[in-house]
Formats: C-alpha cells, sequence, structure tokens
C-alpha cells in the first residue's frame, strides 16, 4: 500500500489588546508546508498442525519519508511607545522513518475438550528512523536591547528493537457453556484460571548532532549540544487470572507484576552518566456482579503504579532549546492510580454508575520561569492532589409504540499542578476545580407508517482555578427531531 499526502497552510493574524495601562497590537504571517509518502505492507500465515495445536504468524512492514518547511514573522508593539520585539523564524526538516513488527504465537491444548492450554506468543519489533531539521530565527526585543540570531541544523538518528515472549497456561473448571444445552446445564459453575510468566527486552541508541551554520555555509559542531544516549530495559512479567460465573454472580480477578531493570548511558558536553533504576510495576483489576431477581449488582477495582523513566531520572540537562531547557529529577517517586466503580442496573429500564479515582504521587510537570531572560526551566515532579467523580443515570420508560429516555451524568474534577505567574518568584501549587453536567430527554414513536424521533439536551461546565479570581463557566442547549 502506498500513501502520498501534501498539505499547505497561510495564516495572517492581527490581535490587539486593551491593558490597563496601554494598548498592545499584535502581528503574525506564517505558512507551512509538509509532505508525506508511506509504503506499507504486511503477511500472515495460519496453520492448524492437529486438532489440539494451531499455529499463527503476522509480518507488517511500513516506511515513511516527510519533509516540512514553516516560515512566520511575528512583530508586537504598543501604541504611543513604538516597537516592542520582532522575530523571523524559518525551520526545515526532513525525516526517514522505517518499522518491522512482527507477532508468532504457537497453541496447544492437553485433551480435546480444551480444559488445558498451552500458548507460547513472541512479538519483535525494530524501528530506524533518522531526522535533520534547519532552524534559523532572528529576535530582537527593543526594550531589552538584545537580540538573538539562531541559526543551526540539528540531525538525531534513532533505533529500536524490542523483544517479547509469553507462555501462558490455563485450566477451566467445571464444563463450562456448551453450544445445545438447555437453560438448567447454562447455568453450571464454569470458571477459568490462567498463569503466564514472559521476558521483555527493548534497547534504544539515540543521538544529536548540534552544528551551527556559519556566515560563509559551513558547520561547526556545538559539543555543549551534543549528545549519545543507550536505554535499556529487562522486564519479568507475572501474570495470574481467574474467573467464575454462576447463574446468580460473576467475577473477573487480574494480577500483573513485572519486576524491571533500566538503565541509560547518556554522554552529553562531556559528561559521562550511568543510571540504573529497579523497581515493579504492579497492576490489579477485580470485577463482581450479582444479579437479585431482576436487579444486577457490580462492584469493580482497577489499580497500577508508574515508575518514572531513566530519562526522568537523568541529572543530566538539555540546552538544545536555550528558552526552553530540560533537566531530569533523581528523586522522582512512583505513582499510582486507583479507581473504584459501583454499578446498578434493574434490566433495560434503569442504570445507575459511581465511578471514584485518584493518583499518589502523580508525575507531573514543574516549569521554572527566569524573568530576566525569559527562559524556562522543566523537570518531571511529584504531585498529590488529583482526584475525580462521576455520577450517571438513565430511565427507559416504554408506553406501547412511545418509548421515553432520561440521562444525566455529573463529572467533577479536582487537578493540582504547578503554576508560576509573572508576579510570582517561583512556581507554586495550584488546584483547578471543573464541574461538568449533561442532560436529556429524548422521546420515539414508531408504527407501520411512521417514525418520529425528538431529543433535548442541556449541557453546564464550571470550571474555578485558585489562582484566578474568575470562574470559567458555560452552558448550552440543543435540541432535534425527525419524522
Amino acid at each position: 500500500e502506498i500513501n502520498y499526502n501534501r498539505d499547505e497552510t497561510k495564516n495572517d493574524t492581527y490581535t490587539k489588546m486593551f491593558m490597563p495601562d496601554y494598548t498592545q497590537n499584535s502581528m503574525n504571517e506564517s505558512f507551512s508546508s509538509n509532505k508525506n509518502k508511506n509504503w506499507s505492507g504486511g503477511i500472515g500465515s495460519f496453520a492448524r498442525i492437529s486438532e489440539k495445536m494451531y499455529f499463527n504468524a503476522n509480518i507488517d512492514m511500513n516506511k515513511t519519508d516527510t519533509k516540512s518547511y514553516s516560515e512566520s514573522n511575528d512583530t508586537i508593539l504598543n501604541e504611543g511607545e513604538g516597537l516592542v520585539s520582532t522575530t523571523r523564524q524559518i525551520n526545515s526538516s526532513d525525516g526517514d522513518n522505517k518499522s518491522l513488527n512482527g507477532n508468532f504465537n504457537l497453541n496447544y491444548a492437553f485433551d480435546e475438550d480444551h480444559k488445558n492450554e498451552l500458548s507460547l506468543n513472541y512479538t519483535y519489533s525494530h524501528s530506524d528512523s533518522k531526522n535533520t531539521s534547519y532552524n534559523k530565527s532572528y529576535s530582537r526585543f527593543v526594550q531589552l536591547d538584545s537580540i538573538r540570531d539562531v541559526n543551526h541544523r540539528i540531525s538525531s538518528p534513532d533505533r529500536n528493537n524490542q523483544h517479547s515472549i509469553m507462555l501462558r497456561y490455563s485450566h477451566r473448571i467445571g464444563e463450562g457453556y456448551m453450544r445445545g444445552m438447555d437453560d438448567e446445564d447454562e447455568n453450571r459453575v464454569n470458571s477459568f484460571l490462567s498463569f503466564g510468566y514472559g521476558v521483555d527486552f527493548s534497547s534504544n541508541t539515540s543521538t544529536q548532532n548540534y552544528e551551527d551554520i556559519l556566515v560563509d555555509g559551513s558547520f561547526a559542531q556545538v559539543d555543549s549540544l551534543h549528545y549519545d544516549k543507550r536505554n535499556r530495559n529487562f522486564v519479568h512479567q507475572f501474570q495470574l487470572s481467574y474467573f467464575y460465573s454462576d447463574k446468580k454472580s460473576r467475577l473477573n480477578a487480574s494480577i500483573q507484576a513485572s519486576p524491571r531493570k533500566m538503565t541509560i548511558d547518556n554522554d552529553q558536553y562531556g559528561k559521562n552518566e550511568h543510571i540504573e533504576s529497579k523497581g515493579v510495576q504492579l497492576s490489579f483489576n477485580t470485577r463482581y456482579t450479582l444479579n437479585v431477581k431482576k436487579d444486577k449488582y457490580t462492584l469493580s477495582y482497577s489499580g497500577n503504579n508508574a515508575l518514572p523513566g531513566v530519562e526522568q531520572l537523568s541529572n543530566v540537562t538539555n540546552y538544545s532549546d536555550p528558552m526552553n531547557i530540560s533537566v531530569g529529577n533523581p528523586n522522582l517517586k512512583n505513582a499510582f492510580n486507583h479507581n473504584f466503580e459501583f454499578e446498578y442496573q434493574l434490566k433495560s429500564l434503569m442504570r445507575l454508575q459511581l465511578t471514584y479515582g485518584f493518583t499518589d504521587n502523580q508525575i507531573t510537570t514543574l516549569t521554572l520561569m527566569d524573568k530576566s531572560t525569559g527562559a524556562r526551566r522543566t523537570s518531571p515532579a511529584n504531585i498529590n492532589g488529583n482526584w475525580n467523580t462521576r455520577e450517571y443515570v438513565y430511565f427507559t420508560i416504554p408506553i406501547h409504540d412511545f418509548t421515553l429516555s432520561i440521562n444525566a451524568t455529573h463529572s467533577f474534577n479536582h487537578g493540582v499542578s504547578y503554576v508560576q505567574n509573572l508576579t510570582d518568584s517561583e512556581a507554586r501549587k495550584s488546584a483547578t476545580k471543573h464541574h461538568n453536567f449533561n442532560t436529556s430527554i429524548s422521546g420515539s414513536y414508531g408504527n407501520k407508517y411512521w417514525m418520529m424521533q425528538g431529543n433535548v439536551g442541556y449541557t453546564m461546565n464550571h470550571s474555578k482555578s485558585d489562582y484566578l479570581t474568575k470562574a470559567t463557566k458555560g452552558q448550552a442547549i440543543n435540541a432535534s427531531a425527525d419524522i
């Protein structure tokens, strides 16, 4: 399969901003062009070796070439004071990306009823990319009496390899459900137990060659912005899952533990760094459903932790963009997500859902701004206080050939982040409370001659951050009908 795509965009924007002491005018002219060529193909096979064993394999290949060009001119001036700043930027890039993915699966049943099965799965993925970008910008800041002139070329080859193998054994307890059973047999106890073990290995090699383009057109490598990185991850995977079902209840439960070792070798502007991080990634999922006559009750919980990546733990500072500097955080902690849900259902007439979730030590971004230069220094950081709720209710009332449906949803999100206003000396923790409410009433009527339906909906949003004096509010009403 071959695909080709090209698009061009031109924008002119004029903005007038009224401040208490002055009026500021901003003008922007921009043009961009993108070209994309993609070649892809694949092959698959399936073979049944015997009644108890079968094999399948799939291989996919992909190649993409991209070219992009953009140009922009920005001017800012204050009425009565004159020019504040002017910036001209030209960026272009060429990219070449190749990938190969393979999946191989072997399944064997120990008995004809497939009560005991063993499966072996192996996956392989490889990607190789080369990208070269040219960035040229000229900025003049009149009020600061300063000029920033940048003209450079960045080439960044990148290569990834990943191998993953998983061996899984499953055992069915009880007769299970089979076609041809009567209603009494259909309610038999049915359960499955599955255990899996796997190994995953991945590696990544990336390089950045940063070169200044001199007046005569020659290139001068900037050693302070050159880096070589190599990441390696080795993971053991242990999986255990259980399923149980009878006439009145159903249970799904699973747990996964993945001890992993992550390493990075980072060589940047003469500073060699080796980081080794070990940890266990955990994941829990359980869902229980109970049927009581016409009522159905469901409780569920899911949780998992997130380990910081070795890039996030790095001490090496990235100065490739002098106005946006980034550095890791060696003291970063694991994050853990929790989600709870309760559901009540009365046939198809009513459904009620309540959910609650929160995150401990969520990994977020901390940005500090230097007021004198405007440069931003960004690093990952932990933060607590993120949680959310959701309530949903649905009713449907059938009256002969007429059906009336009512549903309402309310969600609340308490989000925290680090913010820094122009008047703040440093970033501080801030909370934003966001409410969203949706409700609709719909009705439909039909016979052999007519089909009529209508809907009326209402939406309301309310968002308030503790670092703003005013809240953001919005509401909308919509209605539709057709015959």
